[in-house]
């Protein structure tokens, strides 16, 4: 009882629970093979000043695609698409709101960003995630 009220009055148990806080957001998607959106906004407030470029990407038809492959199949094939980039330890790939929005922040300017996304869009028709219209 006294070491739970020392350290109410230190302050220590807020601490903690702040300490909780920050590891959830810093947390990694282990269905996605990627960081969360807090992890990034996270890592984007200690980031070095310099040239990047962000990229939203909204997945058609995830929720389809989970009703006729199944949840697992088809985070399988999302991971896949994504690894299949070969990003730079800089950049950071992260699953944004729900399961069909991804960021991808690279450290670099916009031509290199189109190439890499060019490359997704050749791995996720490869994963059947891109359908053509």
């Amino acid at each position: 009882m006294l070491k739970r009220w020392a350290a109410k009055w230190y302050g220590l148990d807020r601490e903690l629970k702040e300490l909780r806080q920050r590891v959830e957001e810093l947390s990694w998607d282990s269905a996605y093979g990627m960081w969360t959106r807090g992890a990034v906004l996270q890592f984007c407030q200690v980031l070095p000043r310099g040239t990047r470029t962000i990229v939203f990407i909204d997945l058609d038809k995830i929720h389809v695609l989970n009703n006729e492959l199944g949840y697992t199949a088809v985070d399988a094939r999302i991971q896949a698409s994504f690894s299949a980039m070969s990003l730079r330890r800089s950049d950071l790939v992260a699953r944004w709101y729900s399961g069909d929005e991804i960021a991808i922040l690279f450290d670099s300017d916009r031509p290199f960003a189109d190439s890499k996304i060019a490359d997704l869009q050749e791995s996720a028709k490869a994963q059947g995630l891109l359908r053509r219209r």
